[in-house]
């Protein structure tokens, strides 16, 4: 299927309900909250060491999830693994994001790098 098929498809009217792009579906509601958390990734074969000596929970199945906290926060913690190895993605509230990421690199780990992206600018729709 070529770039201009798809696009053409897209045409027919192949959103379905529940698709952001669709409209208001019954009963679902999606929320914007990218600026809320930040996503820090421990990934390698000792990222469950790093998250047991931070006393969150490990070995739960690829792409599921389980709930933690840091200072009294909850946080998310997705079994994922983009390096070929172990490891999870940490949906962390921006607001305790530095103390868990010094939690993290405190365990002894040499961060492999640090992507940090601003949020993008609010759209603001006034009319005078």
């Amino acid at each position: 299927m070529t770039i201009e098929e798809i696009r053409n498809f897209r045409q027919w009217g192949s959103i379905t309900a529940g698709h952001p792009e669709y409209g208001h579906a019954e009963g679902i509601e999606v929320t914007n909250l990218h600026q809320d958390y930040a996503v820090i990734a421990v990934q390698g074969p000792q990222s469950d060491e790093v998250l047991q000596a931070l006393e969150l929970p490990v070995g739960h199945d690829y792409m599921q999830f389980r709930e933690g906290s840091v200072d009294g926060r909850a946080l998310t913690i997705c079994r994922t693994g983009y390096t070929g190895e172990d490891g999870v993605e940490c949906a962390v509230p921006v607001e305790v994001a530095e103390a868990f990421w010094s939690a993290v690199t405190a365990t002894g780990v040499a961060p492999l790098s640090a992507s940090i992206t601003p949020p993008p600018p609010r759209r603001c729709s006034c009319s005078s």
